[in-house]
């Protein structure tokens, strides 16, 4: 029993491993968690570290419990579903966010609600570089009244991340082939982010979404085929150890 616990303890670690890695990726980027959410990732991990801790606190009891397979059977498909039932949520709603905020990025960048507030904080950027004395700093952060507020932080990570500069094409002026300074780095920059990012968040932060979303899938699968087998091994027929004996010899008394 003790090794059977050490088992089933090992295969969960590894079958959590990858979801919370994933999670992990999408709450280590401030790109990725501004436009895909840090909650359903955050929500992941909590639901796999409570799996593993739930196995760690009650496996061994049910273990000890359990004294045939199909109970042992039992346990196993309802942790193979709830851990996929988690990572097919996680991933469709990672998915669905990073699909979205790309496609208003492309349309709309200016105006779309996934940049409201950054392209609010960027204009404020542009006219405060304008001015003379910021013109001569490298970046905008040494000039008189920066503020650094959750926008400027993330628009410096998109323009060191994805080496462009001004946020949305229109802010450039239009299509022009003339480099963009910089806002933080001082760099000139030909392109500005509005494809980077919505290639980045189409590229990396829906396919993690979607290696969650299809890896969950298939441990339901799993989860479910578990519970046909289980079901169709009750309805076999019984043991032959208990039709050794012969029915007339059963309960009576040889004369």
């Amino acid at each position: 029993r003790r090794a059977l616990f050490v088992v089933g303890a090992c295969a969960l670690l590894v079958l959590t491993v990858i979801p919370i890695w994933n999670a992990a990726l999408l709450l280590g980027s401030d790109v990725y968690a501004h436009f895909v959410g840090r909650g359903p990732p955050a929500c992941l991990i909590f639901a796999c570290c409570a799996l593993l801790a739930g196995y760690a606190a009650a496996g061994r009891r049910l273990i000890e419990v359990a004294q045939e397979g199909q109970a042992m059977v039992t346990i196993g498909s309802a942790v193979l579903m709830a851990l996929g039932l988690a990572c097919v949520l996680c991933g469709h709603i990672c998915v669905g966010r990073a699909m979205s905020s790309a496609d208003s990025i492309v349309s709309d960048c200016q105006h779309s609600e996934a940049t409201a507030l950054l392209v609010k904080q960027a204009e404020q950027l542009s006219f405060m570089r304008e001015v003379p004395a910021c013109a001569a700093e490298k970046s905008v952060k040494d000039c008189a009244g920066y503020s650094d507020t959750p926008e400027a932080q993330l628009l410096q990570r998109i323009e060191s991340e994805l080496a462009c500069s001004p946020l949305c094409r229109s802010l450039a002026g239009g299509p022009s082939r003339k480099p963009q300074r910089g806002l933080f780095d001082g760099a000139a920059y030909r392109a500005s982010c509005q494809v980077p990012l919505a290639r980045a968040l189409e590229v990396h932060a829906a396919d993690i979404g979607s290696q969650m979303y299809y890896g969950g899938c298939m441990l339901v699968i799993c989860a479910v085929v578990l519970g046909l087998l289980e079901l169709v091994g009750g309805c076999g027929p019984p043991p032959a150890r208990l039709l050794k004996a012969p029915a007339s010899d059963y309960g009576s008394l040889r004369s």
